[in-house]
């Protein structure tokens, strides 16, 4: 996928950086900008470093306008974007959703980026502190959707589960609860580690979920 660069938004120089490596299997944490979807990402860079925030730079590692444009924020730097979590990646939709849903083209560029980065699963800011951030309508429509252009082949499934760490009892649940169509909650931050396994073995964040979410009653 392409991303655009710091330079091609005009990105003013960060007052300091601190770089950082994110492991494979890390979470994607998601915000929303809750100014207009016109906004560039160029203000918003400027409303962060300005009196109001006085930040070090624009809070977040990624930002996808409404078209699913894809523009790097910090990248692979220390952030701003959620106490405790700004070591880890971040992405911010550029409007308000929480009412209105993002785009799909938002939706898709958001799962590329994770895949891009690696990374094990998504959540919103809300799964971290006290805030409504992304928005209803963006934790009900990414962080806690389905993806659903990702099948899961039953047939391969007991193998790759088996190269995942799961023993045969859990492989034969999870196999019957997806052939009877059961799913239970979404996945929360408990379930990181499942994910992770699942991710080092070769699904992909959609099917993770799927499966961790096969094994709730």
């Amino acid at each position: 996928m392409r991303i655009v660069s710091r330079k091609e938004w005009g990105a003013a120089p960060p007052r300091s950086r601190v770089a950082v490596n994110w492991p494979a299997g890390v979470d994607l944490w998601v915000h929303h900008t809750t100014g207009p979807n016109t906004q560039t990402v160029r203000q918003i860079q400027a409303f962060h470093m300005g009196p109001s925030r006085g930040w070090n730079d624009i809070g977040y590692g990624y930002l996808v306008d409404v078209w699913g444009g894809v523009y790097e924020g910090r990248g692979h730097a220390l952030a701003a974007h959620s106490p405790g979590k700004n070591h880890e990646p971040s992405v911010a939709l550029i409007g308000d959703y929480s009412t209105t849903p993002p785009s799909e083209r938002q939706r898709s560029a958001v799962w590329k980026l994770a895949d891009l980065i690696e990374a094990g699963d998504l959540r919103g800011h809300r799964d971290n502190t006290s805030t409504k951030c992304p928005g209803d309508a963006a934790m009900a429509t990414i962080v806690n959707a389905p993806r659903p252009e990702e099948p899961i082949d039953l047939i391969t499934l007991p193998e790759r589960l088996a190269l995942a760490g799961f023993g045969p009892r859990s492989v034969g649940q999870i196999v019957a609860a997806l052939r009877s169509g059961h799913q239970g909650n979404v996945p929360n931050r408990n379930d990181s580690a499942v994910i992770r396994r699942l991710r080092a073995a070769g699904f992909g964040i959609g099917s993770a979920r799927t499966i961790v979410k096969s094994l709730r009653r």
